[in-house]
């Protein structure tokens, strides 16, 4: 059934059927399939391409990059994607405020994969560990976060 509705989204030119890519990849990506879920985000990224779509609107697709690259073991690749996401998301009040959360703690392991920044990636996971805080059917990934501090060895916030 979602295999032909993305068919049938492939033919319409529009951020729907763009974003209806990014969330397959999302499912994909969850379901522990790296990829083809970047294949699904590269699908995406080039339909809001066609589109001229603001990053702010590529903020899933983005992230779903990032986030596939870094689960495929390409971590510098995926933080330039995950840079550009962090910079285009949205504010804590507006749709989806936990994607806000996992860009962050995804750049923040990408920071740490590719061996760079360690305290901006330490700063990236605090911010997480604080938006999944505030979304309480999220506690799993709050607690992913902060193992991933402790791991880390990441100080406390200041």
């Amino acid at each position: 059934m979602l295999a032909a509705a993305l068919v049938e989204c492939a033919r319409k030119a529009s951020v729907g059927a763009a974003d209806l890519h990014a969330w397959h990849g999302r499912l994909l990506l969850a379901a522990a399939h790296p990829e083809p879920a970047l294949r699904a985000f590269e699908q995406a990224i080039r339909q809001h391409q066609k589109l001229r779509s603001d990053d702010k609107t590529l903020v899933l697709t983005l992230h779903g990059l990032g986030a596939s690259r870094l689960t495929l073991g390409r971590p510098t690749e995926a933080v330039e994607e995950l840079e550009r996401a962090y910079r285009a998301r949205a504010a804590p009040n507006e749709p989806y405020p936990e994607l806000r959360a996992d860009v962050a703690f995804t750049l923040a392991r990408a920071l740490r994969a590719s061996r760079s920044d360690r305290e901006r990636a330490c700063d990236l996971g605090r911010e997480a560990v604080a938006g999944y805080r505030r979304l309480s059917t999220f506690w799993p990934a709050q607690e992913a976060a902060q193992r991933w501090l402790r791991r880390e060895k990441c100080p406390p916030s200041p």
